[in-house]
């Protein structure tokens, strides 16, 4: 304690010398007198520790600094507390951490505005160095104050100029919150806003309704007025008088002022006066004074009417009552002269019906005008509008000239759409289908054909076709979230089950065709069918997770100029791509495959069906997306269920339906001698390898050609029974030697 005493009583002595220092300078010298202090960064600070300054010499007008007068001790304290917290921030680690100090320079404003704009200047000057100049020093990086928000209002605007910042903790006026003229100030006080509006609060809550306002001149008393005026307007409180005082009290007839507005409140206590409240009577209607001293004498319409000769001019067709707002008749005779009144036009334009507006042209009177039919989505529900009013566009809609607002009608992919219902039945068709051709398969298991076909693979293939089937249903009705994303992942994920079938289908054929017996032993020892499709459809899934996971399938609504459609968002395109793209390149590996086997045996000869199927797959895609794009409304769905159709149905008829009509109508060759037969005619047909030795004309040598054929049967089966033949032919010279055969069968596992 004993330390602190002693530091502010250094401060306050030096301060004092430093001010009285600069009162003693010479009138002619315009530096103004500060408290400084050095530092690496420099902060102003700007206080009224003087109340006024003495008044200008008469005939004097060069610049000078006017002495301040009448010490305040309350700019005192606020220096000394400016100048404490500098020093308790240069003790702080942060600053000492990166050996920064903070200095100061602090100037009176002495209450007066002239003696601000002066220190303003000076501390705006402190970082502009000129050669021979004596004010040359630290810039100022931010200024603190000023009290009075007349004095702040006026170096703001100088500040403002080179963006210093300025800090006022009592300048309180509304204006200095306009940051489009006073961008670089901030104060640690509420404005004036809340000052009157609490101020009107207070009244209201006790009831005094008849007030007087007394302000002092300047920015600051006539911000404040201004606003409480707002305020207390807003709550029925009425101003009886305002008294405007001068903002010094050594001003020239402060005293008189004073003492008036003393006066004035004495005298004013109260795949009103007397005479308000006053009622008086006059010919038996009953008189008194309004709140605003208005009688509440209505007025008389005459008609006057001509005979040719001369007009009456008395004719009293009707009274205007003041507090109603109507007219009253005066008598029954004159209520039909009155009506008649209504009958004569006198209007510049005609009236604008419901539907138009009024449009006056620039220059021209306000009542002639033209009628103007409203323009899309506005509408005007009255005779002779000024303006057209405005639909809510994300509900409501209307035509050129509406008189109303049509409210928008939601649509999506009904289920009593006409195109819907063919959709679905399509799907349901081809769900009854799908478990026909799954009970005839499992009733025809053990046969060849069934075999041929894929065995358990082929009720993989149907189980995903009915899923697939399901997922196409998903696309009409109304959507929601979890419609939006199970149509696709369902898709997805059934359709590549689908594919990946069939790509093992393709691959097994082509491997058990293979006529090199070297590539053939590799590729039964890498073939893993159950483990193909798991990988295949895994990759899948993946992909349906990471689409769920970040921008997920969900409800939109389209805000349509008439309608609002509601459906489905694919959330990432690119995704959606993305998992379109995987199966079209399993589709598109298995037409490569399917395509290489196309000449192999009629009962093997899948390949052909596979290929048409997965051609039909590809082009119905690439076809999807211009048409997907370019259609419109609420058919988006139904383009991309189509899709989903014809893929499940080229899969159906084209791998299914021809194995189904053999079961069915050629019994005949759904047997294993018939299938030994097709292989036999096959083998004979085919020819791997040809292999010639050359010889020379001088040398006579024998040549022989092999040509030897290898033709597996029933592949897709776990084992089957395989025929070699080989056509071995020696020949003794080009056109003649012996041919033979030699066959054997043997036990394969495919």
């Amino acid at each position: 304690m004993p330390w602190t005493a002693l530091i502010i009583c250094s401060h306050l002595t030096l301060l004092t010398v430093i001010l009285e220092t600069g009162q003693a300078a010479a009138e002619n010298d315009t530096r103004v007198p500060a408290a400084t202090a050095p530092g690496d960064v420099i902060i102003g600070g700007m206080f009224s520790i003087h109340e006024d300054v003495e008044k200008r010499k008469k005939g004097s007008f060069e610049p000078q600094i006017q002495p301040c007068v009448r010490f305040k001790n309350r700019g005192l304290v606020h220096t000394l507390a400016m100048i404490n917290a500098i020093e308790v921030m240069n003790k702080q680690p942060q600053l000492r951490a990166v050996n920064i100090t903070l200095g100061y320079r602090i100037t009176d404003s002495c209450s007066d505005v002239s003696t601000a704009l002066r220190a303003t200047t000076d501390f705006l000057k402190q970082g502009q160095c000129h050669a021979g100049s004596s004010n040359c020093g630290q810039p100022i990086m931010a200024i603190i104050g000023a009290a009075l928000s007349e004095t702040s209002i006026a170096i703001a605007r100088q500040l403002t100029l080179q963006m210093v910042p300025q800090i006022s903790c009592t300048s309180t006026a509304v204006s200095l919150s306009d940051k489009s003229r006073f961008p670089a100030f901030m104060r640690t006080i509420p404005n004036d806003l809340h000052q009157t509006a609490a101020m009107a609060h207070l009244l209201e809550c006790n009831n005094w309704t008849w007030v007087g306002i007394i302000i002092t001149d300047g920015s600051y008393g006539r911000s404040a007025l201004e606003s409480f005026t707002s305020s207390a307007s807003n709550k029925s409180i009425c101003v009886a008088f305002k008294w405007i005082l001068p903002v010094f009290v050594t001003s020239e007839g402060v005293s008189y002022a004073i003492k008036q507005t003393a006066t004035e409140i004495l005298q004013n206590p109260k795949v009103n006066k007397a005479l308000s409240k006053q009622e008086f009577e006059l010919q038996g209607k009953i008189y008194m004074f309004d709140s605003n001293g208005d009688i509440n004498q209505g007025y008389e319409v005459v008609m006057w009417q001509s005979n040719g000769r001369e007009v009456d001019v008395h004719n009293f067709v009707a009274e205007y009552d003041l507090n109603t707002n109507s007219f009253h008749y005066t008598n029954r005779s004159t209520i039909q002269k009155f009506i008649n009144l209504k009958n004569i036009f006198s209007k510049c334009s005609n009236s604008c019906k419901p539907g138009q507006s009024k449009k006056t042209a620039e220059g021209q009177h306000t009542c002639c005008y033209e009628c103007i039919n409203c323009a899309k989505n506005y509408y005007s529900n009255g005779i002779d509008m000024d303006q057209c009013l405005t639909c809510d566009e994300g509900k409501e809609w209307s035509d050129e000239g509406s008189s109303n607002c049509t409210p928008k009608a939601q649509i999506y992919f009904s289920w009593h759409d006409g195109f819907a219902v063919v959709l679905l039945t399509f799907a349901a068709m081809g769900i009854v289908l799908v478990f026909m051709v799954s009970a005839l398969f499992f009733h025809k298991r053990a046969t060849p054909v069934v075999k041929a076909a894929g065995g358990p693979l082929s009720q993989v293939i149907l189980f995903s076709l009915v899923i697939s089937y399901v997922s196409a249903v998903l696309f009409v009705g109304r959507p929601n979230g979890i419609q939006c994303k199970a149509q696709q992942m369902m898709f997805g994920i059934s359709f590549t089950l689908c594919i990946s079938c069939i790509l093992v289908k393709s691959l097994r054929i082509l491997m058990a065709f293979q006529l090199n017996p070297a590539v053939q032993v590799v590729l039964r020892q890498v073939h893993k069918p159950y483990v193909t499709v798991g990988i295949v459809v895994g990759l899948q899934v993946v992909i349906c997770i990471c689409w769920l996971a970040l921008r997920s399938p969900s409800k939109e609504i389209l805000n349509l100029p008439k309608t609002l459609l509601e459906r489905c968002n694919k959330g990432s395109y690119v995704a959606f791509g993305v998992m379109l793209g995987y199966i079209a390149i399993l589709a598109f590996v298995c037409f490569i495959c399917a395509f290489k086997g196309r000449k192999l045996p009629q009962h093997y000869n899948e390949a052909k069906f596979i290929t048409f199927s997965t051609l039909l797959f590809l082009i119905s895609w690439l076809l999807f997306i211009p048409i997907y794009v370019t259609t419109p409304g609420r058919y988006i769905s139904a383009v991309e269920m189509t899709v989903i159709l014809i893929s499940n149905y080229s899969i159906l008829s084209c791998h299914f339906f021809p194995k189904c009509f053999t079961m069915l109508f050629k019994k005949e060759k759904n047997t294993e001698s018939a299938f030994r037969k097709n292989l036999y005619e096959y083998s004979n047909k085919s020819v791997d390898s040809v292999s010639w030795s050359s010889w020379s004309e001088s040398q006579s040598s024998s040549q022989h050609v092999i040509i030897s054929t290898l033709s597996p049967v029933v592949p897709p089966a776990k084992s089957a029974v395989v025929t070699d033949c080989k056509d071995t032919t020696t020949f003794k010279g080009l056109y003649r030697g012996q041919h033979s055969w030699h066959c054997h069968s043997r036990r394969s596992s495919i």
